[in-house]
């Protein structure tokens, strides 16, 4: 393929073959996807995950949950924009596919797919983040960094194994999380469409690529990559490239902390309202002026919402006449800029300010750093308890004798671990002995991913809470 075609980037196919729905249940195959993610235990958990302000008690301040049920809601109202821009394209694509493939029933583009693929994949981009948020990620790639360093060839696992630990993501977690981890009846996870997971997917390697600046999947994801690549079409000249969707993804997604670190920030008296409004950027607007000269704008609250309401009504508007401009090299692979970062962009100075205020003021607020650090101290403990325990050869032999024997595993940090994930451990251990592909290499990647998966699962309270009672602070 020499270009990417609407047909295929859309399609409704899943890894499984869904159970037909009733009669009475009228929902697609993309609404279908929605109700899924909504009602998965790890979306719910992110309501316990920091944003900015860990462990915060204030409501009003966002957590990872409020975040991503925002990304949704912009990423959505993108959606909504761009399909009204290039739906004679997308209309095209599918007419041409029925036409080459002398379709008798005909797929046709439904109207509103777009929008709510987009809706979908803002609710799960941050499902695979750790607690503490990139502290979080920093502190699980320099503990797998200083391991390997330290230990024999034994646990010499190959550049693509290590990489999952060494440059651990949330992305690629999220991925495996949704497509394996989050299991409803089998090992599909939540078994929803290649077109949501594709358009979930940031980046399209597991190495760290000059074009990108972080993994966007892992070693041990390397066949559903493949299957949803196949299935979406997004491979062109035998290289993997970006769903155009993802573009879109990862605007709304800037946009949304964009605002709302402002918005946070003010809330906690970190700045004033009236900074923002002295931005270099915003002065030039007539509109900001109008909202200052507002009789409400001396009440805090009412003139933050008129002032998020605007800068996320221009930065929608600078991404979808990006978006079209850009189209023809989105849609042959040949685009990798951050559209709201892309100096083309209307919006890029204000972006840029908002960043770098943000940058300045909040991340080096003093409860953030006091509260992070406890965070990080915890997760290291944690860390350091597990591949203690896991890289063991006692470890090993009792897992291969208990999983062959059928018997009771009895190591008891081993059992630390929530059983969902052990389960699914346990099943891939199952499987790669069934068919003689164990070998030290592979047995001590998943059995390390196993604790990766477990930390990025924990909410910021339970991992606090586990490291106070596995070093005696509490007891119960």
């Amino acid at each position: 393929m020499s270009k990417l075609y609407w047909n295929k980037l859309l399609t409704s196919k899943t890894a499984r073959i869904r159970n037909e729905s009733s009669d009475i249940d009228a929902r697609n195959a993309f609404e279908k996807d929605y109700d899924r993610i909504i009602s998965n235990s790890s979306f719910r958990r992110l309501q316990d995950k920091s944003q900015v302000f860990p462990l915060e008690r204030n409501d009003y301040i966002r957590t990872r949950l409020t975040h991503s049920i925002e990304v949704s809601s912009i990423a959505k109202s993108i959606g909504i924009s761009i399909e009204k821009k290039i739906l004679n394209k997308i209309q095209q694509d599918f007419d041409n596919y029925n036409k080459e493939n002398n379709q008798q029933d005909k797929i046709e583009y439904k109207i509103g797919t777009v929008p709510t693929i987009l809706s979908c994949t803002g609710l799960i981009h941050d499902i695979g983040n750790p607690p503490f948020g990139h502290a979080g990620e920093k502190i699980i790639q320099d503990k797998f960094k200083s391991f390997f360093d330290s230990v024999n060839c034994e646990y010499s696992l190959d550049d693509k194994m290590r990489n999952t630990f060494i440059n651990f993501d949330g992305n690629p977690q999220t991925l495996r999380v949704i497509t394996y981890l989050q299991s409803i009846k089998d090992c599909n996870g939540l078994n929803i469409t290649y077109a949501t997971l594709a358009s979930s997917i940031k980046y399209p390697t597991s190495l760290i690529d000059p074009n990108f600046k972080k993994i966007g999947y892992f070693y041990s994801e390397e066949d559903i990559i493949n299957n949803i690549f196949n299935e979406t079409g997004l491979i062109i000249n035998n290289k993997k490239v970006r769903h155009p969707l993802s573009f879109l993804l990862e605007a709304a997604d800037d946009i949304s902390y964009s605002i709302a670190d402002i918005e946070d920030g003010i809330k906690k008296n970190i700045f004033s309202i009236d900074e923002i409004y002295n931005l270099k950027s915003l002065k030039r607007y007539n509109d900001v002026k109008l909202i200052k000269k507002n009789k409400d704008y001396h009440i805090k609250n009412n003139a933050i919402i008129d002032l998020k309401i605007f800068i996320q009504g221009k930065m929608i508007e600078s991404i979808v006449s990006l978006f079209e401009k850009n189209y023809d090299k989105i849609m042959n692979g040949e685009y990798n800029k951050e559209l709201l970062k892309d100096k083309n962009s209307e919006c890029y100075e204000l972006r840029n300010e908002l960043y770098n205020l943000a940058k300045e003021r909040i991340f080096v607020n003093q409860d953030i750093y006091k509260v992070e650090v406890s965070g990080v101290k915890a997760i290291s403990n944690i860390i350091d308890l597990f591949l203690n325990e896991f890289s063991k050869c006692e470890f090993k032999d009792e897992i291969l004798k208990s999983l062959k024997n059928n018997t009771k595993i009895i190591n008891k940090i081993y059992n630390l671990v929530s059983e969902n994930y052990r389960v699914m451990y346990e099943k891939k251990i199952k499987e790669l002995m069934k068919s003689g592909k164990i070998d030290n290499k592979i047995f001590y990647y998943y059995t390390f991913l196993l604790i990766t998966d477990y930390i990025s699962g924990m909410t910021d309270s339970y991992c606090i809470n586990l490291f106070r009672k596995l070093n005696g602070i509490d007891l119960y």
